[in-house]
């Protein structure tokens, strides 16, 4: 089932059925992260879901890529070998040949966690919103596949959302394929900020963000990372002001959203876990039942500030 409270949307366990499961299809782009790419594919091709889809795109890898993508040809749809014209293209073009109702994407040298694409399937049937955006917490991880650090992503609080995107990371994030479509799809141009460029593009159509409270998604932080290098921090920047810019997001900035992300981003910290939307379960699930109605709306929206 899924809770709706004050705008604030967020999905339980327990799935009603199993009609009409979504075909999930999961994009992997590959440049040169030989290193990883092998668990990247098996924690995909291990979901405990069959309809999917999995796309391998290869933005002209140079290591040996290829020889590990071939050893999974027989559990993968579709591989395409090309020339390297970067990631946001690579994505791009994923995305356009995929057949899924849902679609995402991971890089490779990040991983789904087991379960990922089932939580995936049954937040769309539990849902009434089909068009909607969904997105769970990550862990970042090192070379060795250590965790280092866990994040669960924010509630939306629909007062600051229906302005600014929340700070949700892309692999493992999912959406409609045919909202994907309407929105104009990535920009398939941009090196590095094209996630900020498609939430905002589906927040200017009012696509709902969902999020599923679990650990979605490894995220491996490395040297080899684009973004440890200066020109690639400074391609960023400038690929973000250039965004914040074209949907006037410095006006949306408000003290709230700020506020907003500052004491979630201490809790998460020091605590690894949102304990005030821990609280906001409790109330919804009716476990305090002497508040009436309108002090459990004030109880909630306080909470979801968080």
């Amino acid at each position: 089932m899924y809770y709706e409270a004050n705008g604030y949307i967020e999905l339980g366990e327990k799935m009603t059925n199993n009609k009409n499961l979504p075909t999930i299809s999961i994009v992997i782009t590959s440049y040169n992260q030989g290193d990883f790419l092998g668990n990247t594919i098996k924690s995909v091709i291990g979901q405990n879901y069959n309809e999917k889809e999995i796309i391998i795109i290869d933005d002209g890898s140079s290591d040996n890529s290829l020889d590990i993508i071939s050893e999974y040809e027989s559990d993968v749809s579709i591989i395409v070998k090309g020339k390297n014209r970067g990631q946001g293209s690579a994505i791009h073009h994923g995305f356009e040949i995929s057949s899924g109702e849902i679609i995402g994407w991971i890089a490779s040298d990040d991983m789904l966690m087991p379960g990922a694409l089932s939580r995936v399937a049954r937040a769309y049937v539990n849902n009434k919103y089909s068009d909607a955006l969904y997105y769970g917490g990550f862990e970042i991880i090192d070379t060795k596949g250590k965790t280092q650090e866990k994040y669960l992503s924010p509630l939306i609080l629909s007062s600051i959302h229906k302005k600014i995107p929340p700070p949700i990371c892309f692999p493992g994030t999912f959406f409609n394929n045919q909202s994907y479509k309407r929105a104009g799809g990535i920009n398939p141009d941009m090196h590095y900020a094209f996630d900020l460029d498609l939430w905002m593009k589906f927040i200017n159509m009012d696509i709902p963000f969902i999020r599923i409270n679990s650990i979605q998604t490894k995220f491996r932080r490395h040297s080899h990372q684009k973004g440890y290098t200066r020109k690639w921090l400074n391609h960023c920047r400038n690929e973000e002001k250039a965004i914040r810019t074209k949907y006037n997001m410095f006006e949306r900035y408000t003290l709230e959203y700020q506020l907003y992300l500052a004491i979630h981003r201490i809790i998460n910290t020091f605590t690894g876990r949102n304990i005030f939307s821990l609280a906001y379960r409790i109330i919804c699930r009716g476990r305090i039942k002497k508040y009436n109605v309108q002090y459990s709306s004030v109880l909630v929206a306080f909470f979801h500030w968080f």
